[in-house]
């Protein structure tokens, strides 16, 4: 599997993950670029013979969308949208240089600068998906082809004919750059998986919840997703079957129970291994009623495939910490305890005391 075959959410979050490695550095490019465009004004003056008041405004205003620039990004962080505003800032920019064109009286370096700004849309490509990018960089010779039609350039066909292969080259260097960062972002996620997966199981481990957690303590979702439930589960007298039968059955009950538990809800669901015998389950666009139903298909199918019980305590998460949620699970598992094991207990704050709930 390489970059280009990424489908679907997976695509996404490469792409996005590109972005963010590199946005600081996409920013800095931008930034460079208006610097260089403003210096330029040094060279307009050269050329007009005098200080450029012609070119003044034309130099100056481009801090202005750069400035616009500067303030989205540090509150928009969506690739698709910082590839739009990334390149559409390079377009501006040339544009304004063509219509500077048009007031110098010698254009015969226009060549040179075209150059410079190729390179520019090249470095923008780090940050940006690279077939997209690939589209950007291939419109800017049209553009100075279309430019061609109202700016008389000296030796017009001597610099495209240097443009184009230039071109060419950004877009090869673009595809390997992307194949080298396609193979540190899987390191990448192989750590990450490493770090967040129960070597046992095979399920998550606790470490997940920082991943799907926010700062504020509550659960991150995608748009749209309102009901959240949290599963707490049990294994009844565990610690007797591995005193009965040893750790190594023990192990492969644990195995089995949690192979059940993936086969009991969706993949778009998380199954943790909470910690020793217990495990934890997030439902995404669930209510309380579909988590019932879900606690009671894995309460039958534990009891039916591995010959075990499991008690389990369910909790409807709205949308306070994380913690709180867990705890009222808690608290609903130990009810289910309490009540015999092999028991699914919903919790509800009428049902439980001041106290048990503080605890």
């Amino acid at each position: 599997m390489s970059f280009l075959t990424l489908k679907g959410n997976l695509r996404k979050e490469y792409l996005q993950s590109k972005y963010e490695y590199y946005s600081k550095f996409n920013l800095w490019v931008l930034i460079c670029g208006v610097i260089a465009d403003i210096l330029s004004i040094i060279s307009d003056g050269v050329i007009i013979g005098g200080f450029p008041y012609e070119t003044l405004f034309n130099r100056l205003w481009v801090l202005l969308p750069l400035g616009i620039y500067f303030l989205i990004s540090r509150k928009q962080k969506n690739y698709f949208v910082m590839f739009w505003l990334s390149y559409g800032l390079l377009y501006l920019l040339v544009i304004n240089n063509m219509w500077l064109l048009t007031i110098l009286p010698d254009i015969s370096h226009a060549g040179e600068g075209y150059i410079e700004w190729t390179l520019a849309f090249f470095l923008v490509t780090y940050s940006t998906p690279f077939l997209a990018s690939t589209i950007a960089c291939c419109g800017l010779p049209l553009l100075i082809y279309i430019s061609s039609f109202y700016i008389d350039y000296v030796d017009f066909g001597g610099f495209m004919a240097l443009l184009l292969p230039l071109i060419t080259v950004c877009i090869v260097a673009n595809y390997a750059m992307n194949l080298v960062y396609y193979d540190h972002y899987m390191v990448k996620k192989q750590l990450e998986r490493a770090s967040e997966c129960d070597p046992l199981t095979g399920l998550y481990n606790r470490n997940k919840m920082k991943s799907i957690t926010s700062l504020d303590g509550n659960f991150i979702t995608t748009k749209g997703i309102s009901d959240i439930c949290c599963l707490l589960i049990d294994i009844d007298y565990f610690k007797r079957i591995n005193d009965e039968f040893g750790h190594e059955a023990g192990d492969v009950l644990l195995r089995q129970v949690s192979e059940i538990l993936c086969s009991c809800v969706r993949e778009s669901d998380i199954v943790i291994r909470w910690g020793g015998e217990e495990f934890f389950v997030l439902l995404y666009e669930c209510d309380k009623k579909q988590a019932e139903y879900v606690a009671e298909r894995i309460r039958e199918s534990v009891e039916n495939l591995a010959s075990i019980t499991v008690s389990i305590g369910v909790a409807v998460h709205n949308g306070g910490s994380w913690e709180e949620s867990v705890n009222h699970a808690d608290l609903a598992l130990y009810k289910a305890k309490n009540k015999g094991r092999n028991k699914v207990v919903i919790f509800s704050e009428n049902e439980f005391s001041e106290n048990e709930t503080m605890h």
